[in-house]
């Protein structure tokens, strides 16, 4: 970054971490006796480290849950030991588990945590930590659908608009994003070729997938879906063809690539909306240098 505005802001953004990670060594070290710490700090700290360690704001969920918890704290003119900061704050992540644990289903995350100063009597302070949790990580993963992001269903015939025919479709722009996810996994590894399967799914005969994915027979073969229901399409075909749940996916093995059949017969009035999942068994590699 050569720009001072952007100098400026990694500056302070660099600050803020090493605060927030300078808090957490404070309270796993065994060096913390006799330090103090202000409530005020104590709100800012405990909210700025768990969304740290924990929260996924910049992703989209399917549904939200939110919880509200409370604590109290004993202070001394405003002031406590960084030893009952520590318990707050590990009281804060056993909660945080705790709700996490309760909900059901996989991909679910903290979307953030705030933490608040409720009131203060006497010397008691209370203290609440409201956190949105995520469920079911999708949107995130994927390139998303923007506003007027129209497209006509197969048959390459491109945008509502009429742009991008010849070139593109709606099937084709959600086959490209569920094989092209931006979150990549954090190990490397490969799928052994042998172990690869394919499974086919047909929304017309699969009545549990109707209304989830589209292939409706009987629709105009120029079939305009706008952004809305094109997102939803995406999503529901990452959790019916990525989440064991769904039934489809093999034992032990994990997507490899998913392939639309979206030929639109346009002189019979139907299309074909048949959905190829294939999947493998996979193997750690060596990490690449």
């Amino acid at each position: 970054m050569t720009n001072p505005v952007d100098q400026a802001q990694l500056k302070k953004s660099q600050q803020i971490i090493r605060l927030i990670e300078g808090f957490d060594n404070k309270l796993n070290s065994n060096l913390k006796s006799g330090e103090s710490i202000s409530v005020d700090s104590l709100v800012w700290y405990t909210e700025a480290l768990e969304n740290y360690n924990h929260a996924r704001p910049d992703l989209a969920y399917e549904n939200f849950v939110v919880n509200k918890t409370t604590y109290t704290v004993t202070h001394d003119n405003g002031n406590l030991s960084l030893t009952d900061a520590a318990e707050v704050y590990a009281n804060m992540q056993t909660d945080l588990a705790n709700e996490m644990a309760d909900l059901e289903g996989s991909d679910n995350y903290l979307k953030l945590t705030d933490v608040a100063l409720d009131s203060v009597q006497g010397n008691t302070a209370f203290l609440s930590a409201s956190r949105v949790l995520g469920l079911r990580l999708v949107a995130g993963i994927y390139e998303p659908f923007d506003a007027d992001d129209d497209w006509i269903w197969g048959y390459d015939q491109g945008r509502c608009d009429g742009t991008m025919a010849g070139v593109s479709d709606a099937s084709n722009e959600i086959q490209r994003r569920m094989n092209n996810p931006w979150v990549v996994p954090d190990r490397n590894y490969r799928f052994i070729l042998n172990t690869l399967e394919t499974v086919e799914v047909d929304p017309f005969y699969d009545h549990e997938f109707s209304c989830r994915l589209f292939g409706d027979y009987g629709v105009p073969p120029n079939w305009c879906i706008n952004e809305n229901f094109m997102t939803i399409y995406l999503e529901q075909s990452h959790l019916i063809f990525t989440d064991p749940a769904e039934g489809i996916v093999p034992n032990n093995k994990q997507l490899y690539h998913i392939s639309i059949d979206d030929r639109s017969y346009l002189d019979g009035g139907y299309s074909s909306h048949h959905y190829f999942a294939t999947y493998g068994e996979v193997t750690l590699i060596a990490p690449i240098d």
